[in-house]
């Protein structure tokens, strides 16, 4: 990397050496200066955020990988990679609107199709209908859970949960029915 620098009077293409030169040495504080210095530069910031986003998720950093997953989906939004990344951490993080809003965007920009998206969209919803749930609010956590129901029959949690909703509605016929279609 540092003959490189010396060779080339490409400063961007440089920097990126130098900061994969010190992750492949494992040393993450030199990586972490460079891809922070990327930053600063329109041509080199998604590889900055990347490499940040990268160590962060490594550290077990969520508060800053989500905002460094906010920050490169703000710039490439249809990059899968970004995609994904920026919803599993706002998953993990319990967003699920802003989840749902990124999944719906990534299904616009054909990142995720069909099948699994329908999957993903029946997990945020039993999510959603959990957390009303918690919150004491039954007409909420229902519609939630049946909307994670229909989205996908064939996710258990939310076909298992539903079945005792209606149970404790005094609906026992329709939480057979659920189960069984299942």
């Amino acid at each position: 990397a540092g003959r490189a620098n010396g060779l080339l009077s490409d400063p961007p293409l440089t920097m990126l050496l130098s900061a994969q030169a010190a992750q492949l040495d494992g040393d993450d504080a030199a990586a972490a200066k460079f891809f922070t210095a990327m930053l600063e530069k329109p041509e080199t910031e998604f590889l900055g955020l990347r490499g940040l986003l990268t160590q962060a998720i490594k550290g077990a950093d969520w508060d800053r990988a989500l905002d460094l997953a906010r920050r490169a989906y703000n710039l490439k939004p249809r990059s899968d990679w970004v995609a994904s990344s920026y919803f599993d951490l706002l998953t993990r993080a319990g967003r699920w609107r802003l989840a749902d809003g990124i999944l719906s965007e990534s299904i616009k920009n054909k990142l995720v199709t069909g099948e699994e998206s329908r999957h993903r969209k029946a997990v945020l919803a039993f999510q959603e209908g959990l957390d009303a749930q918690d919150r004491g609010d039954s007409a909420a956590a229902m519609k939630f859970i049946k909307k994670a129901n229909d989205l996908d029959p064939s996710f258990i949690p939310a076909a298992q949960r539903l079945s005792a909703l209606f149970v404790e509605a005094g609906k026992v016929r329709k939480a057979a029915s659920k189960i069984e279609d299942s």
